[in-house]
C-alpha cells in the first residue's frame, strides 16, 4: 500500500518521502515527474483561488483543478501508466489530484492495485510523495503498479480507477 500522509507544512519545492508542502501565494511553480514526465504546475489566480494543472509528457493539459468556496473529499482525477527504463524494462508510475477540504483530519491517498478478479490488491507500503496546496488541493504520485487512487479523511474514503496513459 502506498500512503501518503499530510504533515506539518514545509518550504515549497520538491517533497521527500513522507514529507508534505503547502505552497503559499506566489509565483506559478512547475514540477516534473521523474517516472512517466508528467508535470504539475501550481499557480494562484488573480481572484486568489489556488489552481492545480497536470500536462503528459508533451505539455498537452490533461487535469485541471481549482480551489472552491466549498470543497469536499474528492479525487477529480488520476492516470497511471509506464515508461522505459535503460535497461529496457518498465517503470511503472501512478499520480491524482483533487480536493480535501482544509480543516479534514490528516488526509491519506493510497494507490491500489486491481487483482482483475473484482478485488483490490494491497501492495507492500512505500511511500513517494504527496504535495499538499492550500486551499483544500492535493496532488500524490508514486512509482509502481496500481490501477486505483484511495482517498481518506476522518471517517470518510473514496476510491477511483486510475486511467491508463499511453503517454
Amino acid at each position: 500500500m502506498t500512503t501518503f500522509q499530510a504533515g506539518p507544512a514545509a518550504p515549497g519545492g520538491r517533497v521527500s518521502a513522507g514529507e508534505a508542502v503547502e505552497m503559499r501565494a506566489g509565483p506559478p511553480v512547475q514540477v516534473r515527474l521523474p517516472a512517466g514526465g508528467w508535470q504539475v504546475g501550481f499557480r494562484t489566480r488573480p481572484d486568489g483561488r489556488t489552481v492545480v494543472e497536470v500536462a503528459d509528457p508533451d505539455g498537452a493539459l490533461a487535469g485541471l483543478v481549482a480551489s472552491a468556496a466549498v470543497s469536499v473529499l474528492s479525487i477529480d482525477a488520476g492516470w497511471a501508466g509506464w515508461v522505459r527504463d535503460p535497461g529496457g524494462g518498465r517503470r511503472w508510475w501512478a499520480l491524482a489530484i483533487g480536493h480535501a477540504p482544509p480543516a479534514a483530519d490528516q488526509p491519506a491517498v493510497t494507490f491500489i492495485r486491481g487483482t482483475g478478479r473484482g478485488r483490490l490488491k494491497l501492495p507492500p507500503q512505500t511511500v513517494d510523495g504527496l504535495w499538499l496546496v492550500q486551499d483544500g488541493l492535493w496532488v500524490a504520485a508514486a512509482t509502481g503498479r496500481y490501477t486505483h487512487v484511495r482517498l481518506t479523511a476522518r471517517s470518510t474514503t473514496r476510491i477511483r480507477r486510475l486511467q491508463p496513459s499511453s503517454r
